[in-house]
């Protein structure tokens, strides 16, 4: 047990190693010939911290990519074509709304190339996170073990439910971080090229860092709060199943209520959406990178 947990940190140590390389290795690769002074963008301090921060971001998809695709389960694609499909088609298009706002010129060679291709890959590990949802969502529509239809005790449901919760909360940590991630290394690019050039600063506007932070917030929160409300619907269901009011009983209200309030409690029932998404402070990191991103770049 304690030789896998090793080769576990070990592995997860080197896929994070790995992935810190891959992505300035790819933008370094080639040279640009069209390209004004490179040396001076490439040599600024704003563009180490950028590379630095952008090589973070590609190793924190190559340490969550691998326990995401295992976190689906098997047949978790295949089976659900339609809303795999949809989610990548609404990333699609929030990608290519925003990439419709392009900075100045890139020093590096193929730079916009490169930027696009390594994004889709980040935004395809957000996607196995945000698909993930979805399927709890659906399980959570279509199961029937959560109903007391299946013979198994009454426990057995509460212990399903606290796990869908915890699954969610998982991969919503997950699909926030990359998001987050992704906004404070546009902010960092965005100083790397005012470094480079001060006319960059009107061309790329402090405002462009906060929008993306934005847009990617509001669809995370999208695909979040129905899950979450069906979550606690179904919570309230079983709770209902399982502490009915029953008149004539002579069981004591004090211990009617007190038994009604451990079980809330237990189900999570007080958290609110608005609760839930402050909570859940993943939905809050896209926008605390972009003001992170502001800092750097102001």
């Amino acid at each position: 047990m304690a030789n896998g947990s090793t080769w576990s940190y070990l592995q997860t140590i080197l896929l994070g190693i790995a992935g810190f390389c891959f992505g300035p290795l790819i933008l370094s690769i080639g040279n640009n010939p069209v390209a004004t002074n490179p040396d001076k963008f490439v040599n600024s301090g704003q563009f180490k911290v950028w590379i630095a921060v952008f090589g973070a971001q590609t190793a924190l998809w190559f340490v969550l990519a691998l326990p995401l695709w295992r976190e689906l389960p098997e047949g978790g694609i295949k089976e659900n074509k339609l809303q795999f499909g949809l989610i990548i088609l609404a990333l699609l298009v929030l990608t290519l709304m925003i990439s419709l706002v392009r900075p100045p010129e890139r020093p590096l060679f193929w730079h916009q190339t490169k930027m696009v291709s390594l994004q889709a890959c980040g935004m395809a590990v957000a996607l196995l996170a945000i698909h993930g949802m979805g399927l709890i969502y659906r399980k959570l529509d279509h199961t029937k073990d959560l109903e007391g239809g299946d013979g198994k005790p009454p426990e057995e449901s509460v212990k399903r439910l606290i796990d869908l919760r915890q699954r969610l909360e998982q991969l919503l940590l997950a699909a926030g971080t990359i998001i987050g991630a992704a906004t404070l290394a546009t902010g960092g690019l965005r100083s790397a090229l005012i470094a480079y050039r001060e006319s960059n600063r009107e061309l790329f506007p402090k405002e462009y860092v906060l929008l993306y932070g934005l847009i990617y917030s509001m669809f995370l929160a999208a695909v979040y709060v129905p899950v979450h409300l069906k979550l606690q619907s179904r919570a309230r269901e079983l709770r209902e199943r399982l502490l009915p009011f029953k008149k004539g009983e002579s069981e004591s209200w004090a211990s009617w209520h007190s038994n009604r309030k451990a079980l809330d409690e237990l189900l999570q029932l007080q958290v609110n959406p608005v609760t839930g998404l402050f909570n859940g402070i993943s939905i809050l990191s896209p926008l605390a990178g972009s003001i992170v991103g502001l800092l750097i770049g102001k």
